[in-house]
C-alpha cells in the first residue's frame, strides 16, 4: 500500500489531519481528520502489504485481547478503504480500465496490442493487423485506450517541454501530455515498454485518428528501442535491391530528391519519411511501419539496407565521404527514437554502432534538378562496386 504523496499529517491545536498540498490542493482533494488510532495507521501503512497485515500491527500496537480482534481488523478495513476511495491511499498497480477489444499489429518483428475502438485505426496501422497465430515468441507491448482521467495525478522530473509534448519521469514509468492536441490528453508507459495507456476523450468517436495514430507511435517507438530497433527520419527508396534512405531536416528536399529518382530510374518510394531500422541476423535491415508523415507513402516489408545520405541544399553537386565518428554523429542526430533521458540516448547510439560499420553514410550537398540524382547514383553505385 503506497499513501499519496500529496497528503502529509499535521497538527491543528493539537487536532491530527491528513492536509492536501502541491498538486492534492490543485485537484480539489479533501483533508481528513484523524484520531490516534489513524494516526498509527497512516504512520505504519508502507511497512505492510495488506490491511490484514496492518491490523496485527495495530493490535499489537494497543495490545487489544484476542476478543477486540474482529473489530480492530473491521476498523482497519474501513479506514484502508476509505482513504482508497479519497485517493488519500493509491491502490496497487493494475492493468487500466479498458472495455475495447485488441488489435494485434505486427511491426519489426515487434506484436503492438493496441486496445481501441475500430474507428481509431487508420488504414495504414490496419495494414500490419495480425491474428495471434501469427506472433507467438515475440515481445508484445499493449496499449490501452481510457477515456477516464487518471485515477491519481501522479507528477515527476520534467525531461522534455515543447509547445506540443511535455515528458515527466518518475520511478516507474514516463508520461507524455499533448497540450497541442484537443482529443488525446496524455499517455503513460511503463518503463520496460511492455503497457501504456493512451487517455482520451470521453466520446471516442470525436478522437482524431491522426492524434491517437501520433501517441502510439510515441509509444511503439519507445518500446521498439528497449528490442534494438531506431527510427530514422528519412525517406527511402528501393534501388538494386536495397534501400537507400535519404536523411535532412524538414524543408531540405528529401521528397523532391526521391520524387526525382522515381521519375528517373523508376525506382520505388518505400517510405516517405520515417525508417525502422535494426540488425536481423547481423545485416542492417529496414522494417516496415504504418507512420509516413505527410507523404501518404509507407510499405509493409522488410529491405535490406544499403546506406544513408544526408542531403543538403547547396548551388553544385557534391558528395563527401565522412569519417566514423562523423557517420555515428549524424545517424544519432536524425534518431526519433525517444533520447528523453542518458540512457535512452546510449541506447540509440548503441545500436547506431552496431549498423554503421555495414553500411554507406554519406553527405550529399546538392541542387533541386535531375543533375543531384544523377550524382548521388554514380557514388551509389561505386560504393556498391567496392562492397
Amino acid at each position: 500500500m503506497k499513501r499519496n504523496p500529496y497528503y502529509q499529517l499535521r497538527y491543528f491545536a493539537n487536532v491530527p489531519y491528513l492536509v492536501t498540498f502541491g498538486q492534492g490542493h490543485a485537484d480539489f482533494l479533501h483533508d481528513l481528520q484523524l484520531n490516534d488510532t489513524g494516526v498509527f495507521l497512516w504512520e505504519h501503512l508502507e511497512e505492510v502489504a495488506s490491511p490484514e497485515q496492518l491490523a496485527e500491527l495495530c493490535l499489537a500496537h494497543f495490545q487489544c485481547s484476542q476478543e477486540q480482534q474482529a473489530t480492530m481488523e473491521s476498523v482497519v478495513e474501513d479506514f484502508v478503504g476509505g482513504l482508497l476511495s479519497r485517493g488519500i491511499l493509491l491502490a496497487d498497480a493494475r492493468e487500466p480500465s479498458c472495455p475495447y477489444g485488441k488489435r494485434i499489429l505486427e511491426i519489426a518483428g515487434l506484436s503492438c496490442c493496441v486496445h481501441a475502438p475500430a474507428n481509431l485505426f487508420s488504414p495504414e496501422m490496419l495494414a500490419f493487423e495480425v491474428a495471434d497465430s501469427n506472433v507467438t515468441n515475440t515481445p508484445v507491448q499493449n496499449i490501452y485506450t481510457v477515456t477516464e482521467s487518471p485515477s491519481f495525478t501522479e507528477n515527476g522530473q520534467v525531461l522534455v517541454r515543447t509547445a506540443q509534448l511535455t515528458i515527466l519521469e518518475n520511478e516507474n514509468k514516463y508520461m507524455l501530455f499533448f497540450p497541442s492536441f484537443s482529443k488525446v490528453r496524455e499517455a503513460h508507459i511503463r518503463k520496460d515498454g511492455s503497457t501504456a495507456s493512451i487517455y482520451c476523450a470521453a466520446d471516442v468517436s470525436e478522437v482524431d485518428t491522426g492524434e491517437f495514430s501520433y501517441a502510439v507511435r510515441m509509444l511503439f517507438f519507445y518500446f521498439a528501442l528497449q528490442h534494438r530497433v531506431v527510427a530514422l527520419h528519412s525517406a527511402s527508396i528501393l534501388y538494386n535491391n536495397r534501400l537507400w534512405l535519404f536523411s535532412a531536416p524538414s524543408g531540405t528536399g528529401k521528397s523532391t530528391h526521391t520524387n526525382l529518382w522515381k521519375e528517373l530510374f523508376q525506382t520505388p518510394i518505400i517510405n516517405g519519411d520515417i525508417n525502422l531500422i535494426t540488425l536481423q541476423h547481423g545485416q542492417p535491415t529496414v522494417c516496415g511501419n504504418p507512420w509516413h508523415g505527410t507523404s501518404g507513402i509507407f510499405d509493409t516489408r522488410d529491405y535490406p539496407l544499403g546506406g544513408v545520405i544526408l542531403l543538403k541544399q547547396g548551388s553544385q553537386n557534391i558528395v563527401t565521404n565522412l569519417t566514423k565518428d562523423q557517420k555515428e554523429l549524424f545517424l544519432l542526430h536524425r534518431c526519433i527514437t525517444p533520447t528523453w533521458t542518458s540512457a535512452l540516448l546510449d541506447k540509440n547510439h548503441d545500436i547506431i554502432k552496431k549498423i554503421c560499420p555495414h553500411i554507406h553514410v554519406t553527405t550529399l550537398t546538392c541542387t533541386q534538378n535531375t543533375s543531384a540524382v544523377h550524382c548521388c547514383k554514380e557514388a551509389i553505385d561505386q560504393c556498391s562496386m567496392q562492397k
